[in-house]
Order: structure tokens, then sequence, then C-alpha cells
């Protein structure tokens, strides 16, 4: 198809020659897809607004996966963080990212309520940065310690 100038004319410009098993459908098109063409891309072709959505991600993203955990740990799916592993050819990085278990952040607005703090922005300010805090001490930090934490600040 790249020979006979079909993939230009339906807007696909391959940056890869290869595509893994392990690919999903959306991230094998990620390979034939750049940054500055993905609007004028989804403009034409009909994909979910899930589909668009993991596309942009995987486009946008696909030569960073610097702290790929925070991101799972953030809502990123599993899947689309595993697809930019696929996407730098990292198979061994893959297969870690599908084996690694996500953490639940241990702390709740009710625990800050019941630790004193008011309703409003205060709490959600506060969650966020102990969630910060958390995810630098690679997700050890307890419900008890991050607690402990902002007592002590």
């Amino acid at each position: 198809m790249e020979e006979h100038g079909v993939l230009a004319h339906i807007r696909l410009n391959p940056r890869f020659t290869w595509i893994l098993p392990q690919m999903s459908p959306v991230c094998a098109l990620a390979t034939m897809v750049h940054e500055e063409q993905l609007q004028s891309f989804l403009e034409v072709w009909k994909l979910s607004s899930e589909e668009q959505r993991e596309l942009h991600y995987l486009v946008t993203n696909y030569d960073s996966n610097k702290n790929w955990k925070y991101k799972l740990v953030d809502g990123v799916p599993k899947r689309w963080v595993a697809g930019i592993a696929l996407l730098q050819d990292n198979l061994e990085l893959y297969n870690e990212i599908m084996r690694w278990i996500i953490p639940t952040f241990p702390l709740r607005g009710r625990d800050l309520l019941d630790y004193g703090f008011r309703p409003g922005s205060e709490i959600g300010n506060m969650l966020s940065e102990l969630k910060t805090k958390w995810k630098r001490s690679n997700f050890k930090l307890s419900k008890v310690e991050l607690l402990e934490s902002v007592k002590s600040s």
C-alpha cells in the first residue's frame, strides 16, 4: 500500500514497518498516524470516542513512558500505557506494565473531614498534595503515615 501511495491518500504515513501481535487495533493504527496528522485523520476516519481518546494518547505520548506507574495510578488505562511500550518496541516494559497491580490511594476526602478539615476546595488540594507524596514514596506511605504528615506540616 505504501509503495503505491495508498497510505498517503488515506492519510496514513507509517512510522514503523512492524506491528506486534500484542498491539490493539488502535495501537497498530498509532504506528501509522503522526501527531500533526491526527486531527485531519480523525475528521476523515470514524472512530468511537474511546478509540479517539486512545489514539490521541498513543500518538501524542509515543516517545515517553516515563513515570508509567504514576499514569496508571492517575487512571490512564493500562492498555494505553502498555501500548506506548509496544510502540517503543519494549516488550520487557510491556510485560512489566501488564503484570503490575495498580495500588489504591489509601485516603479519601472523608478521611480528611474526619481529621478536622472543612468541606471545600481545601480537601481536594490536600488530597492532591498527599497523593503526590504517596506516589513519590513509591506507593508505600500508609493512610496513617499520610495523615501524620498533614499533622506535622
